[in-house]
């Protein structure tokens, strides 16, 4: 019984893998077989699973059980991708040894803490279950979003985490991105302007003396030579390389020619495509970087106005079927930009009649005078990310985020602080473009599920103890919030009413605040809510200046709905007994611990 209820806590912290209940069943086929196996073994009892060494023994056994008997069990031999899916159930089975079996003290670790670790030659690793991994070598988190999401933390560490790491990471990572792509626009805007100011290299000839040998001279004759003698781009090989530094007379950077004619090289496309899928996390790193922006006609059916504004048309590779994106204006912009920067390798690949010109997103290769390429399943994306010169030339601005960086990561993290804001399932999942079922179990981290589940729960319970206990003086000791945004969305839970339509004669426990003509809001009055608010209003009081923002506001609202009370033109003595009784029972120590944030 123990062993089922700890292994259900476990499977419902990891509630994304359908499977976990197969780490369970995969357990229990092991043991039989066990048993009855003729080779002679100590006899499974709990007291041989406090022995390091028996647990070591046993767990050894269980691997070569789990992926040497997989021939006999199925009879057939285990292609690569079943050997990588055995790989990725043991870490699962490992995991829930730990957290299961061991951390419930029904099971010691094995001698000297030493897990098999199934096959090395596979491509995972024990430290890693699917997005999970031990970040210090202790502490299980998730790295589904780009902040590393702790498996087991306390009501404090998750506030702290929910509401301001993973916004803070996201929009240091958003900035970071808008930056990069304000400095193409900028890099763009100017290009005519060296234009103006450089000569035009010509075959067998050198520019004008005066600029001959002038290291910023010849970059602005290489810019203008390149803009107009090849149309914004041109493959620079060795032997072109060499004509264009006789021509100039000093050497220069084709990194940095490719930056100053704003060519769309890998560095220059990543930062744009990351922020496109932070802004509209609809968007798949496939549907995106795979859209087509003309079709086999040349008629531009990608990215097009409508009464609506601009649409994104991608194809979404799972639902299989076209898929309109409705972009906001900032995001329209710099799909405008995009295909500025990739017009000059467009027209060069459809010069070849290279089928590749037709995509949103074409990269020139090499520093940017290479063959220009598209995103294929050969080509990925994430290795941009990964690259050496990308980290080194970003790391000093995103810090440890430059190691995190992915698509994946960054729609994951949009997709959450939807549901953080909204606290909508729904919501979150139609930013995402997918099922509540799909954004629950693959993009929502259980730690933060599981604090809200418990976050709700005590604020019920809070609610019921008001109720319940609405006449005794010990009503506010009985009450339990953690944190003032626990208290505030009691209160707006239980304070305030919206008015109905064709409002009727208000009980004596509701108050109205407004004039017949105006807005109104209906406030529920009882002895409880108002012990509450006065409570808070004299905890902000001794707080002063360092009260936070959301305890001033109920603050006030009290000190509105006090005043109001006791005004000469308020007449209703049941209300006015509940604000007596209520200051009788307020205590400002309840509070005092929620009021600074």
């Amino acid at each position: 019984m123990e062993l089922h209820q700890e292994s259900k806590k476990h499977a419902l912290a990891h509630s994304h893998y359908s499977n976990y209940a197969n780490v369970v069943s995969r357990f229990d086929d092991f043991l039989r077989w066990y048993d009855d196996d003729p080779i002679d073994r100590p006899s499974l009892n709990a007291h041989v699973l406090q022995d390091p060494v028996f647990v070591y023994q046993l767990f050894w056994s269980f691997q070569r059980w789990h992926f040497e008997g997989y021939s006999e069990r199925s009879q057939t031999q285990p292609t690569e991708r079943v050997l990588a899916n055995l790989q990725r159930q043991w870490i699962r089975i490992i995991c829930w040894a730990k957290s299961v079996l061991v951390s419930g003290g029904l099971m010691c670790s094995p001698l000297g803490d030493v897990w098999p670790e199934g096959s090395k030659k596979l491509t995972r690793f024990l430290h890693e279950v699917g997005h999970h991994r031990y970040a210090d070598g202790e502490s299980l988190v998730s790295q589904k979003l780009l902040t590393q999401i702790p498996l087991s933390v306390t009501d404090k560490e998750a506030t702290e985490l929910l509401f301001r790491q993973i916004e803070d990471d996201f929009n240091k990572v958003v900035r970071w991105a808008r930056r990069e792509i304000d400095h193409i626009a900028h890099r763009l805007n100017v290009i005519d302007q060296a234009c103006d100011q450089g000569d035009l290299i010509t075959l067998g000839s050198r520019i004008s003396a005066r600029a001959y040998g002038q290291p910023v001279m010849g970059m602005n004759s290489l810019i203008r030579t390149v803009k107009e003698t090849h149309n914004g781009f041109a493959i620079i090989d060795h032997a072109m390389r060499g004509h264009l530094v006789s021509a100039t007379g000093s050497s220069f950077s084709t990194s940095e020619l490719a930056a100053n004619l704003a060519m769309p090289t890998k560095y220059a496309i990543a930062p744009i495509a990351l922020w496109l899928v932070a802004q509209h996390p609809v968007l798949t790193e496939a549907s995106l970087l795979k859209c087509e922006l003309f079709d086999r006609n040349g008629k531009r059916t990608g990215f097009v106005k409508t009464d609506s504004g601009s649409v994104l048309v991608v194809k979404k590779n799972r639902k299989g079927k076209q898929q309109e994106v409705v972009l906001s204006d900032d995001a329209a912009s710099v799909v405008e930009l995009l295909i500025q920067i990739t017009a000059p390798v467009r027209r060069y690949l459809k010069e070849k009649r290279d089928d590749a010109w037709r995509r949103l997103f074409i990269v020139a290769g090499g520093q940017g005078f290479q063959e220009p390429y598209t995103f294929t399943n050969q080509t990925s994306f994430a290795k941009i990310l990964r690259q050496k010169a990308f980290i080194q030339a970003h790391s000093a601005e995103l810090g440890d985020m430059v190691s995190v960086l992915s698509l994946a990561r960054i729609r994951a993290t949009a997709g959450v602080l939807v549901y953080l804001k909204s606290l909508s399932i729904e919501k979150m999942a139609e930013s995402l473009g997918n099922s509540k079922r799909v954004a629950m179990n693959h993009y929502l981290p259980p730690t933060i599920m599981q604090f809200f589940q418990e976050r709700w729960v005590r604020i019920f319970q809070n609610a019921v103890i008001v109720h319940a206990m609405k006449d005794s003086p010990y009503l506010l000791d009985a009450t339990d919030f953690s944190s003032m945004s626990e208290l505030d969305m009691f209160l707006e839970a239980h304070a305030l009413r919206t008015p109905p339509e064709e409002p009727e004669q208000l009980s004596s426990s509701s108050e109205q605040i407004s004039g017949s003509s105006d807005p109104e809001i209906v406030i529920s009055i009882d002895e409880g809510v108002l012990g509450v608010l006065l409570s808070l209003k004299m905890a902000v009081e001794q707080a002063g200046p360092r009260a936070a923002g959301t305890a001033v506001y109920w603050s006030q609202f009290a000190a509105k709905i006090e005043a109001h009370i006791e005004s000469d033109g308020y007449l209703d003595p049941y209300i006015r007994g509940c604000l007596v009784k209520a200051k009788g029972i307020a205590n400002p120590q309840q509070f005092e611990g929620l009021v600074y944030g």
